[in-house]
């Protein structure tokens, strides 16, 4: 009964992150907030970071979770870590006990005083090119499984649409005012 109700609130939660991602397309800061809130209702997590890729690394521009406010806004230049393994290579990554990975420890000074036992971080992926992650730390109940992971890749996959729609949007608006030259005539 228990595992019913949890796939409900599950459901509940991915059919609202459809309607955020469809109505606020054109608000990336509103969709990731509320992304930030439907991820840590369905899996409650101490600490997370939706990063995007910038020109000079990533930089993190959502943080979410018990212990969210410990994680300010930072960007990392080099990509490293777990994140960084994820984004070059474009696939998610579980650590059940993060003690034994040697990825955790370059990016334990950014998240003050939350200690890793569980990650999972999956890529955002829009047309083969990964624009970002979404990292957790510490599933409050138990460890990170494959359920979540399959999870997150399906919240993953609905972000960086809209996140490309978004920029699209942004970049459409710049042309139409002339913020941005055309690249040519036809």
């Amino acid at each position: 009964l228990q595992e019913i109700d949890e796939q409900g609130r599950e459901l509940e939660a991915l059919n609202r992150l459809g309607s955020v991602v469809t109505s606020s397309l054109f608000d990336l800061d509103k969709v990731l907030d509320e992304v930030g809130v439907l991820v840590d209702q369905m899996i409650t997590v101490e600490a997370g970071a939706i990063y995007l890729r910038e020109e000079n690394g990533l930089a993190v521009k959502k943080s979410f979770g018990t212990k969210a406010s410990r994680i300010e806004p930072f960007k990392v230049k080099n990509i490293e870590g777990i994140c960084g393994y994820v984004m070059s290579r474009g696939e998610s990554v579980l650590v059940r006990d993060a003690s034994q990975n040697p990825h955790v420890s370059s990016m334990v000074k950014y998240f003050e005083g939350t200690k890793a036992r569980s990650i999972l971080c999956v890529p955002m992926v829009v047309g083969g090119e990964v624009i970002g992650a979404i990292h957790m730390w510490n599933k409050r109940s138990g460890s990170f499984n494959a359920h979540d992971n399959k999870v997150m890749k399906s919240v993953a996959s609905s972000l960086a649409t809209a996140i490309a729609s978004s920029r699209l949007h942004q970049m459409c608006q710049r042309l139409t005012t002339g913020e941005v030259p055309a690249c040519g005539t036809l």
